[in-house]
């Protein structure tokens, strides 16, 4: 008799699945942690389980505890899909309770959305290299100064949907101003069958739609295809670096924060305000400090000026268009916007958009635990540690990264490759963008995607949860 034989004809809804999985596994002597139920329906999604009916069946128990053994030992997905396959319920058992093929072997034959994968890389590093190429005067859509991996995409693209039914809003993906104008919407809207039915790329947007930047997405899935060169945010930081590495050793950590935080807390600024930081006599004596200043700021378009008046967001201090402010995070934090004393057009600079994008935007979550925190703990709270260890300390024991990626997946793929000198800190602390976290399955599932070494060091909660539990600290004034 099969330990398995009171479940094979058991059948039930994702939630009674899990409760019946845990009863099997611990009949099986396995410990699991279970996923939730979220993550049990992307793993139906991804194919990673059998879906003949609507409601789960014995065997789905058994696949969904073999596939969580996977996951834990980092085995990909398609590996796992290979393991699962042509397999009986009781190989399946026999491969559970004896830990067979945790290591699978690698295959030579890609996975079937090889094809897919590939479009979705280039199209990725294609975005990243035109808007690299259009912030130094570069026109949009003359071929012969389109980034390479662009075509290829468009060719890509095309294929795929040569080769598939169309999608319900068909794009001509031959057009680069058309194809980059989708791209500011998800892709199960205007992408080829098999990227708009892709668990990982259905509900990607690439390309911002408020900043008119390359998405985190977007970012990551470039390293993922090879692409480092033309990372955005690597570029600024890099030229940042290269900057604060002409000073003295001594100097470098504080000014990063002084100039991060000034643009985070700038992304409208006035000439005045301009000039005072760089009257600031640690900037005055550093002159490379100085012309990277000046090259972070450009003056503000006509098209952001009413009356040659440029409306300033009270919140944020960053640019209002259309009578909202553009910054995403501050919208979510402030839905109602407040306009500020405008700037004279010929007194207003704005920061590159890039920069918008990657450290201002993001900076507003990060500044608000900041000043939380300081105002409770002082000067052993510090923003951009070390040169951006992480994004806030309190003490020299606990960091605190914040992340907005729309995303879970993607978040957590780009944490499985590494979190820098994040890891130096003896507790860490992951504080999720609180307009993320209004998804309750968000961190779930983050957790689901992320190593088993990861979810074991990171504590990982919501901006708001961090800004609690952090207050409660006694820490040491360094």
């Amino acid at each position: 008799m099969s330990p398995f034989d009171p479940w094979r004809t058991w059948h039930g809804t994702a939630k009674d699945a899990l409760s019946t999985a845990a009863t099997l596994a611990a009949s099986l002597d396995l410990h699991l942690e279970l996923p939730t139920e979220r993550a049990l329906r992307d793993w139906r999604t991804e194919g990673l389980l059998t879906h003949t009916t609507r409601r789960f069946t014995g065997r789905n128990l058994l696949e969904l505890l073999r596939v969580k053994q996977l996951r834990d030992h980092s085995v990909s997905a398609h590996l796992i899909r290979a393991a699962l396959d042509d397999r009986t319920d009781d190989q399946l058992v026999a491969d559970l309770t004896s830990g067979q093929d945790l290591t699978l072997p690698l295959f030579e034959t890609p996975p079937d959305d090889s094809e897919a994968n590939r479009a979705v890389q280039l199209l990725a590093s294609g975005i990243l290299a035109q808007f690299r190429a259009t912030s130094h005067g570069t026109l949009v859509g003359i071929y012969a100064d389109m980034p390479l991996p662009l075509r290829q995409a468009q060719a890509h693209l095309s294929k795929l949907a040569f080769d598939h039914p169309a999608p319900a809003t068909p794009v001509n993906y031959a057009s680069v101003h058309e194809l980059l104008h989708a791209c500011t919407t998800p892709m199960h809207r205007w992408a080829p069958a098999p990227i708009a039915e892709h668990p990982d790329y259905s509900d990607l947007i690439l390309i911002d739609p408020d900043l008119f930047t390359p998405s985190p997405e977007c970012e990551q899935l470039a390293t993922q295809g090879g692409h480092l060169e033309n990372l955005i945010e690597v570029y600024w930081h890099g030229r940042f670096s290269q900057t604060l590495d002409r000073l003295d050793e001594d100097r470098r950590d504080h000014m990063y924060t002084l100039i991060r935080q000034f643009i985070a807390e700038h992304p409208l600024v006035t000439r005045d305000e301009l000039l005072r930081l760089k009257r600031n006599p640690r900037v005055q004596s550093a002159a490379d400090v100085g012309s990277f200043i000046d090259s972070i700021y450009q003056p503000v378009h006509t098209h952001d000026a009413i009356h040659r008046q440029v409306p300033r967001c009270a919140h944020c201090h960053g640019p209002i268009r259309d009578g909202r402010c553009r910054l995403p995070s501050c919208r979510a934090q402030h839905p109602v916007t407040q306009h500020a004393t405008p700037i004279p057009m010929d007194q207003a600079f704005v920061a590159h958009p890039a920069l918008l994008r990657y450290w201002c935007d993001p900076a507003q979550e990060e500044l608000r635990l900041y000043r939380h925190l300081r105002g409770i703990h002082g000067d052993a709270t510090h923003l951009y540690p070390q040169r951006d260890a992480c994004d806030v300390a309190v003490g020299p024991d606990h960091g605190v990264d914040v992340k907005d990626y729309a995303d879970p997946v993607q978040l957590a793929t780009k944490l499985n490759a590494g979190i820098g000198r994040f890891r130096l800190y003896q507790h860490k602390y992951l504080a999720v963008a609180t307009r993320r976290t209004k998804d309750p399955s968000y961190i779930p599932r983050l957790k689901e995607r992320l190593t088993p070494s990861l979810r074991r060091d990171l504590t990982i909660l919501s901006v708001d949860d961090a800004m609690q539990q952090l207050s409660t600290l006694k820490v040491t004034h360094d």
